[in-house]
């Protein structure tokens, strides 16, 4: 129905002459507006990425801005299917709102999910607050979501497949 990304949309540099090949190939149905090169792209918008640190390997995360259309400032957004309310979050140092559980976009997030009535709350971003894996916690990240309201926390960055809860909150 719809497609949710955890970043690194766009190896190796997030760069605007390899984004459409990296994400127009194979998501184009699900893009709305899509002008690229792989179809005519989908009449309603139901691919959802977050940016992750490749996505802003150029310095600027302009080349994702340009690609896409999506709500709030494309960077950090929410919508709802059905009974879930969907928050995507930026979580690159670059972020010129902050990642911090202080900063802007921590305001915002709080903010919406205190003000969603949907029964399931997920917060997306690239990269896991608590991780085993190769590059570990990323301890900017370690927000109060679960005093927030999230019902659940979806990451990328390393690579591997990793479930566990954390003070209440898969």
């Amino acid at each position: 129905d719809f497609v949710i990304t955890m970043g690194d949309n766009n190896y190796p540099n997030g760069e605007a002459s390899t984004i459409d090949a990296n994400i127009g190939k194979y998501y184009a149905p699900f893009i709305a507006p899509y002008s690229g090169s792989y179809g005519p792209g989908a009449t309603e918008n139901k691919f959802f990425p977050c940016p992750g640190n490749h996505d802003w390997n150029t310095g600027t995360l302009q080349p994702y801005l340009d690609y896409f259309s999506l709500p709030n400032n494309e960077r950090y957004y929410d919508f709802v299917r059905g009974s879930v309310h969907f928050f995507s979050l930026d979580s690159d140092s670059l972020e010129p709102d902050g990642i911090t559980s202080t900063s802007t976009q921590a305001q915002w997030l709080q903010a919406k999910l205190a003000a969603s009535t949907a029964p399931f709350k997920v917060v997306y971003f690239h990269h896991p607050p608590h991780s085993s894996g190769e590059h570990g916690d990323s301890v900017t990240m370690q927000w109060p979501f679960k005093e927030w309201g999230a019902s659940a926390i979806l990451n990328g960055h390393d690579h591997t497949y990793e479930r566990f809860t954390f003070d209440g909150v898969p």
